[in-house]
């Protein structure tokens, strides 16, 4: 029988993933929001500057996980890696 995934909104910034008979991971979009201000940009930015959609822009709001795809787009925006802009914790 496959194990179930229960996904669970904790805050702003994180979302947990559980699997039974595994850790909890969440989801951290710190470094996005860091580099964001760094660059004196809103969410509402991402939506114009980078074409992403408001429903994504409300998942990373919520912490919740996006695609490699959208991940992959903001890395390039912001001239870093993935692992810079959302990180497991």
């Amino acid at each position: 029988m496959p194990c179930a995934i229960l996904l669970s909104v904790v805050s702003d910034v994180d979302y947990v993933i559980v699997r039974k008979g595994t850790k909890t991971m969440t989801v951290s979009y710190n470094g996005l929001w860091k580099k964001m201000i760094d660059k004196n940009l809103q969410k509402q930015d991402l939506v114009k500057e980078l074409g992403l959609s408001s429903a994504t822009v409300a998942k990373m709001g919520k912490g919740e996980p996006v695609s490699s795809k959208v991940l992959e787009k903001l890395a390039k925006y912001f001239e870093c890696s993935v692992s810079e802009i959302m990180t497991y914790e």
